[in-house]
């Protein structure tokens, strides 16, 4: 099985460095030094994660981040930013934004790596539930227009059976039925 690919965009080498010694392990690390970088490079690589500076010139990560959700939509990869600003304004600015998680530098190795973990994780999850609930609302929907097939069967069947007894009233029920189907169309 081959290794998770996250993209780690980060003005300062040393922290793009250390990011991948943290990580190298467990998953494949690409690197960007900056946001125009990270965007050109997300569609190519396809990453599980990017873990997003917020402080770099150019681009700030909070920037890059509203691009990256504008350009791939449903398939933007879940972003934890990465701060040396430990305010808690700027973590709920994090938050509010729609970051997954947040990081402050130095990196603690432990807290980094089980961050990351559980952020692919829920993502994989939220992923999987999603694609669940579109199979199933497509058997529901499959169901649904098999039962109104058989409604209409059974309709045509009664139908024919009250017009063996009586002709006009078979001809109205299946009138009534064509116009109530109509009526429910619109």
């Amino acid at each position: 099985m081959s290794k998770k690919v996250i993209m780690v965009v980060d003005d300062d080498y040393e922290n793009q460095v250390l990011a991948q010694k943290i990580l190298e392990d467990e998953y494949q690390i690409a690197s960007a030094d900056s946001g125009e970088m990270a965007l050109a490079f997300i569609p190519k690589i396809k990453p599980s994660l990017v873990l997003l500076d917020l402080n770099m010139p150019g681009m700030d990560g909070i920037e890059v981040y509203r691009c990256m959700r504008e350009r791939f939509g449903e398939e933007c990869p879940p972003v934890i930013f990465l701060t040396a600003d430990r305010r808690p304004e700027m973590e709920v600015t994090c938050f509010r934004e729609g970051a997954a998680d947040y990081i402050a530098k130095p990196f603690i190795p432990n807290i980094m790596l089980t961050r990351v973990k559980r952020t692919i994780e829920l993502d994989e999850l939220q992923k999987n539930l999603a694609h669940q609930v579109e199979e199933q609302t497509k058997a529901i929907r499959y169901q649904t227009r098999k039962m109104l097939k058989l409604q209409e069967k059974i309709v045509d069947g009664l139908a024919t059976l009250i017009e063996c007894r009586d002709g006009s009233t078979g001809t109205h029920v299946l009138n009534t039925r064509r116009y109530v189907a109509m009526i429910s169309e619109k």
